[in-house]
């Protein structure tokens, strides 16, 4: 990534005496080769113009030159050179598509830079290889000055040595190198160095063959946080991610093995002295050869091994030793079962003593029961043996994604004491109890529904009988009726809704001896987004979603006639159908990979709801409406796959509400009213029931009670009164809290 960024200004960067030269002997296109004094005379190099007032050497121009060798033989090859004074060498570019870079015979063997200085700073320089024959490649040079952030990308051809940078008494920080394909006979550093710090520097292999390897490399100094990716390709012999020859320290280096094949031993670390935080990480399909072994810290002489780690990713992997790690993670597989195969064997030597061993499953499945157990290391070989603290027992917990938490009893069994085994125990199984909130989420679905059927069987209804009250025209009539609002629910914890409802439908009315009944049929939607947010000790847990529905229903309501009487019955109810889709996603609630836990649902859900109430006409010409409603909702359950792969499966949900209450409607004048009212709700079931391979969640509910208050304004303009609109607004507190406002069209043809 870094080699990306280097190139990505390559032409903001170069200086109004930058030169590109191009040496293509096969096309006849040559330049006069120089002879460039440095610590001894390099002959035959490609290089850029020599400045006129160089004691040295120096180039007139030594930022933004780009030089390209096509074919033909030099003696070396240089971005930019400055043996004269401190004068930085930074941005150039070296690029070899073919040819041989062979040196002199004086030993001078043949180089490539991207940029060289003596005792200036050298950054930002990078070299490509698409073919030929070299015999040393360094992204940047300087015998005492710092080289940063230079580098060299190998993507065919024969070289030698390849370095991101070398200094020899200077710092190395933040180099690159990236072998692509081609082959490197011998060694290959991300930087490198004779004294001060190797920091931060990097090699990635995608393909090729490489002999020995080293993130950072010192003879005297500390290598630090420097890192090795092998992605593929082949390694002959040894990786460091950090090594220090004689005094100083290596800490914080890595070893990524992601595939190819490692023939030799893997250090994270190696020094005469500390090695600390070093690590390897093993992942993909690699293959190790007969005599690998893994190295954590390793000391050669006085020094202090600690903090040093090894990531295994992998199942399978066979490798000859492990050795100097003081923390052993691994991360199962979905596809291990008990007793069935083994995370790492062992041909020789696994010395885990003193080691801390954590398990975590790599995906959301898994099929081990109490009594089951998965092999950690296989020593169990002819050759092979197993060093631990007798007797070895620890306790770990492995979350198997976001929803259940593993108990294991790391040991070495008694039966077969070649082994390090994750042994699962009677009732080593429990549900994260964070997990409540992914319920929470499915919940909110009942709550939306809720909300639309209380616009159903409230405001819907009356727009019904508006809409289709009888005159001299006809009896049928069509209706609309919309609400929206802001809603807070506690179900253990608070869930905030911003939602809207939608119905829209043709209602009748049919005469009948006892009275008027009033038939509908309607389409509604519905949508809401919505918080969730639950404290736990380890501090607040939020979440976010979206639901929808769409479906349609058939509602009725039975007005009594009493013509002796200022008191008038009435009878309702309704049914309802349709689908409602909701995603939820707790950025909060990761998995052991980082995975933010979130999940698609798509179900269906059906309603009945059914009332009876009384108006009473006043004198005052006022009204008072009296009612008690009761309603279903089914909810049905869903099985979904989290991001983190968990299996969650939904029961459905049962909604049982009852609502009391009242309202009163005053004549403001001839075409307009006014109304007030008020009702307790209360929620006998609600609850989301949740299981994870057959582990129950804790089941959040919408039980409790809620009070409502709510008051409007109702317009019937037309002479005829065949056209009527009603504004309401709705306030809620309780289970519920919060407010809405509902609008209602209603017109009869």
């Amino acid at each position: 990534m870094v080699c990306l960024a280097v190139f990505a200004v390559l032409c903001p960067a170069v200086s109004a005496l930058a030169e590109n030269v191009l040496y293509d002997a096969d096309e006849g296109i040559t330049v006069p080769l120089q002879d460039i004094d440095l610590s001894a005379t390099f002959p035959d190099c490609l290089a850029p113009t020599k400045y006129n007032g160089s004691t040295t050497y120096k180039n007139t121009s030594l930022s933004g030159n780009n030089v390209t060798l096509n074919s033909g033989t030099v003696g070396n090859v240089f971005g930019a050179v400055n043996a004269d004074d401190s004068d930085a060498v930074t941005d150039n570019h070296v690029t070899v598509n073919g040819g041989t870079v062979e040196g002199s015979a004086f030993g001078f063997l043949g180089h490539v830079n991207g940029g060289r200085s003596d005792t200036a700073n050298v950054t930002g320089n990078s070299v490509i290889i698409n073919g030929g024959q070299i015999h040393n490649i360094d992204g940047g040079w300087s015998e005492t000055g710092n080289t940063t952030g230079n580098c060299v990308i190998i993507n065919d051809g024969i070289v030698d040595n390849v370095s991101g940078a070398f200094t020899r008494t200077g710092n190395v920080t933040g180099n690159n190198v990236i072998i692509n394909g081609g082959t490197v006979k011998y060694e290959v550093f991300g930087g490198c160095g004779h004294t001060g710090n190797i920091t931060g520097n990097s090699i990635i292999l995608n393909g090729g063959s490489v002999a020995e390897v080293y993130g950072g490399e010192i003879i005297n100094g500390n290598t630090i946080d420097n890192n090795v990716i092998i992605n593929g390709g082949r390694v002959e012999k040894d990786i460091y991610g950090g090594i220090t020859w004689m005094a100083g320290t290596a800490i914080g280096n890595n070893v990524f093995i992601n595939g190819g094949k490692v023939e030799k031993d893997v250090y994270g670390g190696c020094v005469d002295g500390d090695a600390k935080n070093n690590t390897v990480t093993i992942s993909g399909k690699p293959t190790f050869g007969d005599d690998t072994v893994l190295y954590g810290g390793h000391v050669d002489g006085s020094g202090v091994s600690s903090g040093n780690t090894f990531n295994l990713h992998s199942s399978g992997i066979t490798v000859a030793g492990i050795q100097d790690f003081q923390n052993l993670n691994f991360f199962v597989p979905s596809t291990m079962k008990n007793d069935n195969g083994f995370m790492i064997a062992v041909t020789d030597t696994a010395d885990i003593t003193d080691a801390e061993v954590t398990v975590t499953f790599a995906g959301g499945t898994m099929t081990l029961k109490s009594g089951d157990h998965v092999v950690l290391i296989d020593a169990d070989k002819p050759t092979g043996t197993l060093l631990y603290s007798n007797p070895y027992y620890s306790k770990t917990t492995a979350p198997l994604g976001v929803t259940l938490f593993y108990d294991f009893d790391i040991l070495v069994p008694d039966e077969n004491q070649k082994q390090l085994w994750a042994y699962l125990p009677e009732g080593g199984v429990r549900v994260n109890p964070k997990a409540e909130v992914l319920s929470k989420g499915f919940l909110t679905g009942a709550s939306l529904l809720n909300q639309g059927y209380d616009l159903v069987a409230l405001h819907g209804m009356n727009a019904a009988m508006n809409a289709a009250r009888q005159n001299r025209r006809s009896k049928v009539g069509l209706f609309y009726d919309m609400t929206g609002g802001w809603s807070r629910y506690d179900t253990g914890c608070n869930v905030d809704m911003s939602s809207m409802s939608v119905i829209a439908g043709m209602a009748q009315n049919v005469e009948h001896r006892i009275g008027r009944m009033t038939t509908a049929a309607f389409l509604e939607y519905g949508k809401g987004s919505y918080d969730t947010l639950k404290t736990f000790d380890d501090g607040p847990l939020q979440g976010h979603g979206n639901a929808h529905y769409i479906g349609a229903g058939i509602l009725g309501r039975m007005n009594f006639s009493n013509l002796n009487s200022s008191r008038n019955f009435y009878t309702e109810g309704s049914i309802r159908a349709g689908a409602i889709w909701n995603n939820y996603l707790s950025p909060d609630l990761r998995d052991s990979q980082g995975t933010a836990a979130g999940y698609d649902s798509d179900t269906r859900y059906f309603g009945m709801h059914t009332g009876i109430g009384m108006m009473w006409n006043r004198p005052n010409k006022s009204t008072y409406d009296f009612y008690g409603k009761l309603f279903w909702t089914h909810l049905l359950g869903d099985s979904v796959t989290l991001t983190t792969e968990d299996s969650i499966d939904f029961d459905a949900v049962n909604s049982m509400r009852m609502r009391l209450g009242g309202r009163s409607i005053f004549p403001a004048s001839y075409s307009v009213n006014t109304y007030i009212g008020a009702a307790w709700e209360h929620e006998f079931s609600g609850v989301a029931h949740a299981s994870t391979l057959g582990y129950a969640h804790f089941s959040p509910s919408l039980m409790g009670g809620t009070g409502i208050a709510e008051t409007g304004i109702s317009w019937r303009p037309s002479a005829a009164r065949d056209f009527h609109v009603d504004f309401g607004v709705q306030g809620f507190i309780g289970k519920r809290e919060g407010a809405s406002a509902n609008l209602v069209i209603a017109r009869n043809f």
